[in-house]
């Protein structure tokens, strides 16, 4: 069996470049690599990335797994996959591999259920269904054996740039061993290549890299807290329509009312609050004061308000504020009424609000 492959198919176009190839597991000689050694930038690590915006899709394939399921890479739409190519008879690198593999799940703990590990064999002749499913067991029970035709394999090997060339040895019942490629494919939900590791690269790098990328996916989580708002007009809840002008009636148009609040994103993506409306009044709009030296300024937030990850966005007297416009009754201290906040990820929070007395 002999694959040796030159360039990349369409799926990888030529103007990457070349694939990082390394010897295979017979001669795998190189140290493993370090903590000390590793870049510190971020997405970079041992990592190859594939393109500047982590945007190439992936060839697509169809294999048989141990248990005899196809599996299609396209039905994994929603979760990462990690790939690699190597085979049960490998006395070195795929086993150094497959042992990260179990260290990675450890790391990632219960999100671990969330990722794919899958396992293509370049050694079909000899890697049965029953071989892959007894050497994975060894390793983790969710890990993947896949194996297809040579057809099959080929087409997949030539789409990711793999190299495998059987190597007959000398001596002992083993009969052959198998030189191929070792790059490690991260394959993100979007079913895009994110990054190439070498096959020595930490445990914890690559668990970091998956964990940042189930983060992203994860729903936007939003706190809006301390929501209150100032009287319109003189008196308590509970008075009457005659005796705090409650209702418009042929009165003159009421003035603005306000809203300040807290918005607590516990979540590590950022989101938008894109508008906010309520049953009080005609129009609610976000709106900033800023000053000037003495001259203070009142601007309409234009687009919306960017609600950082992580972090508390506060909507507060001489800041960020909702204004009120077009009443339709006066606001008495210790009412309450309902705001619904629109944002771009988290959809609409409904708030109840106090009026407050001065």
């Amino acid at each position: 069996m002999r694959y040796q492959i030159q360039s990349l198919s369409c799926a990888l176009p030529l103007a990457i470049g070349v694939l990082l190839l390394y010897p295979g597991c017979r001669n795998a000689e190189e140290q493993p690599t370090t903590r000390a050694q590793e870049p510190e930038t971020e997405d970079s690590y041992n990592a190859q990335r594939i393109t500047p915006d982590g945007k190439l899709v992936a060839h697509d394939f169809t294999l048989t797994d141990q248990h005899g399921r196809r599996f299609q890479l396209k039905d994994q739409r929603g979760r990462p996959v990690l790939l690699f190519f190597g085979y049960t008879h490998c006395p070195d690198v795929c086993p150094m591999a497959l042992s990260s593999w179990a260290k990675i799940e450890d790391l990632l703990g219960v999100r671990a259920t969330e990722v794919s590990f899958a396992f293509i064999t370049v050694d079909p002749e000899r890697d049965t269904p029953q071989r892959l499913a007894k050497h994975m067991a060894i390793f983790s029970p969710r890990f993947l054996g896949l194996s297809g035709t040579p057809e099959e394999l080929g087409k997949v090997f030539e789409a990711y740039g793999i190299s495998a060339e059987k190597v007959p040895v000398s001596a002992g019942a083993l009969g052959y061993l198998v030189d191929h490629s070792t790059q490690m494919f991260l394959i993100d939900q979007d079913g895009a290549i994110r990054n190439q590791f070498d096959y020595r690269t930490l445990p914890d790098t690559i668990a970091n890299r998956l964990e940042r990328l189930l983060r992203s996916s994860d729903p936007v989580t939003l706190v809006v807290q301390d929501a209150w708002s100032r009287p319109t007009a003189p008196g308590r809840a509970g008075a009457t329509a005659a005796q705090a002008g409650h209702e418009m009636g042929d009165q003159e148009k009421l003035g603005p009312g306000v809203v300040y609040l807290s918005i607590v994103n516990q979540s590590d993506r950022s989101d938008r609050l894109l508008s906010v409306h309520s049953s009080v009044c005609s129009v609610a709009e976000m709106h900033k004061t800023t000053m000037d030296g003495n001259h203070m300024r009142m601007v309409s937030v234009q687009g919306g308000v960017e609600i950082p990850a992580g972090e508390t966005t506060e909507f507060a007297p001489g800041g960020l504020h909702i204004m009120l416009i077009d009443l339709h009754y006066d606001l008495l201290a210790g009412e309450r009424f309902e705001l619904v906040l629109v944002f771009k990820e988290a959809g609409e929070i409904m708030v109840d609000c106090e009026v407050r007395a001065p």
